[in-house]
């Protein structure tokens, strides 16, 4: 005779499921940041126009505005980020003043980026040295009527690659593009375990030790 066989068989079950689900959390995927930038210490917190002193960055062509915190301050609240057709009259380019050398894997760059408040559609390429990544193009947006959108650019890279983060503004006229917060990021596919998720898979593998323990000794 097997006493309370159904009960114990579900909270096996239940603790099986449970150890498999932590298992899989422990080894989810988590990205590595490999450069940030919002921009905000720039100028000492202050906007200036045809800006060139970045502490990352290089403006390689054209005009860059450095905007925000109450001057010329398209988008409040977001502190200061960059206009990408400066007030030169030409479209700016920037590439970082740092190169990534990347070894194969996945990837992903993340930026914000707003329409321009001038009328009109306008383009800006995005890539890594030599690598294009793509482009986004945006129409006028209302001075009032328009914040940031997140854009995350995932890629693959199966061999290695060394360059600069770049973007680069197709067309100038003094307003253009707005961008902030630029992120590069690793996805790591297999990173190190949290050691919570690894203690709650092992409090959950030992209590399914003992269940099967104690159904052995209960069965007559």
């Amino acid at each position: 005779m097997i006493r309370g066989s159904r009960p114990s068989t579900l909270l096996f079950s239940l603790l099986v499921l449970s150890a498999a689900l932590l298992l899989i959390h422990a080894t989810a995927s988590r990205a590595t940041t490999l450069f940030f930038d919002d921009f905000n210490t720039e100028h000492n917190g202050t906007g200036v126009l045809n800006y060139t002193s970045f502490t990352n960055w290089t403006v390689t062509r054209g005009y860059v505005d450095l905007i925000g915190n109450s001057y010329f301050d398209f988008n409040p609240g977001n502190g200061l980020y960059l206009d990408m057709a400066g007030s030169g009259g030409e479209a700016g380019r920037i590439e970082t003043t740092s190169t990534f050398a990347l070894i194969p894997g996945d990837y992903e760059l993340v930026f914000d980026v707003s329409g321009s408040r001038r009328h009109g559609t306008f383009t800006m390429d995005y890539g890594i040295g030599n690598f294009d990544l793509g482009s986004v193009t945006l129409t006028y947006i209302e001075p009032q009527g328009g914040g940031f959108m997140t854009l995350g650019i995932p890629f693959t890279l199966n061999t290695p690659l060394v360059g600069s983060i770049y973007f680069d503004q197709a067309v100038g006229g003094n307003i253009g593009l707005l961008l902030d917060n630029v992120c590069l990021n690793r996805m790591d596919a297999n990173p190190v375990p949290e050691p919570t998720s690894m203690l709650l898979l092992a409090t959950g593998l030992g209590g399914v030790a003992a269940l099967q323990r104690k159904k052995r000794r209960d069965t007559v």
